[in-house]
């Protein structure tokens, strides 16, 4: 946690709004707060956009609502596919479902550079930047050396909740008891052109042991394969505590919210243990639609005070691990951001 007169030894960068992380959620809510205006910049340490859709290697999604925005990149990777002479294989719900990650990548990319977002590549967000009022800007490190991105509003869009965790928000890792956390992937190569899942086991990404063994590990599975993936696709890491915390119990009683911000459709597919009776008993929740709240998305402190000028995106937003397998699906949270 850094205060502001802390960051005299950092280059300053002033925005109206400053995302950490250019996966799933945070490309999406990049491309359309250009288009409405804002001076825009996506931290990235990598160096594609879509996070698991692309670089993590996880590359078919039947479920999840495709809104208009979500169409908007399907239909352009859709397009680009065709005219490089590559056919998107029919899904079971949709011809949207499977697509190919480095054209997705590329059509994020095309997306942002056409709104006018600037994209920081290579740079890790590893802290926040703190002043009276909450929470100011993002610390990060990489090739363009320590920079402070300063925002009117930032987006945690880390995928665990990385910086929403640095500026004192609460949190609980995995199923909240013992931390168990559903399976993540390192995605293998069959070709230089396919990618596979290689879900494997859980991984605490906040330990850099733990994350670096389940690296090491991920590379001696797959038999004869062509690579694997530099990047961790975490199905399940950390969930940030905010002022409405989503349970099981929502999803099963179709609770509906005054704040009401968008709404998820999945199957109940954990990929992992589950904590919940009902599951234990035989009862699979059915797939059907749930509604997710704005206040999912603000983050709370230990003493339940909001965080000013901070939201959280992605899979890392306030619930239960018993619900989250129904919240996750990549249309879903690319129609969050």
């Amino acid at each position: 946690v850094l205060t502001e007169p802390d960051t005299l030894s950092m280059e300053i960068r002033e925005y109206d709004l400053v995302i950490a992380g250019g996966g799933t959620a945070g490309a999406m809510a990049a491309i359309h707060g250009a288009r409405r205006g804002l001076k825009t910049v996506v931290i990235e340490p990598n160096y594609e956009l879509g996070g698991t859709g692309t670089v993590g290697g996880v590359t078919t999604y039947w479920f999840g609502r495709r809104f208009r925005d979500v169409m908007e990149i399907d239909e352009e990777v859709k397009k680009v596919s065709r005219a490089c002479g590559l056919e998107m294989k029919p899904g079971v719900w949709s011809e949207f479902e499977d697509f190919h990650a480095g054209i997705k990548a590329q059509v994020y990319l095309k997306k942002c550079l056409e709104a006018g977002v600037e994209i920081a590549f290579g740079q890790i967000a590893f802290g926040a930047v703190m002043n009276e009022d909450g929470i100011a800007g993002v610390a990060t490190a990489g090739e363009e050396g320590n920079v402070a991105y300063m925002g009117r509003m930032i987006l945690d869009a880390t995928g665990d909740g990385d910086i929403a965790a640095a500026a004192g928000a609460d949190y609980e890792t995995g199923n909240g008891r013992d931390c168990i956390s559903y399976w993540a992937s390192l995605a293998q190569y069959l070709s230089g052109e396919t990618y596979r899942n290689n879900f494997s086991c859980t991984v605490m990404s906040a330990d850099p042991r733990d994350y670096t063994d389940f690296i090491l590990n991920g590379r001696k599975r797959g038999g004869e394969i062509f690579d694997h993936g530099t990047y961790v696709s975490m199905r399940e890491s950390r969930h940030i505590r905010g002022k409405c915390r989503l349970t099981l119990r929502d999803l099963l009683t179709f609770r509906k919210y005054p704040d009401g911000l968008y709404t998820c459709f999945s199957n109940y597919d954990p990929k992992g243990k589950v904590t919940a009776d009902l599951v234990y008993a035989g009862v699979l929740p059915p797939q059907v639609a749930i509604q997710i709240p704005l206040s999912a998305l603000e983050p709370v402190d230990l003493r339940g005070k909001g965080i000013r000028g901070l939201y959280v995106l992605g899979k890392a937003i306030s619930a239960s691990h018993d619900l989250f397998p129904s919240i996750r699906m990549q249309p879903d949270l690319m129609h969050q951001g």
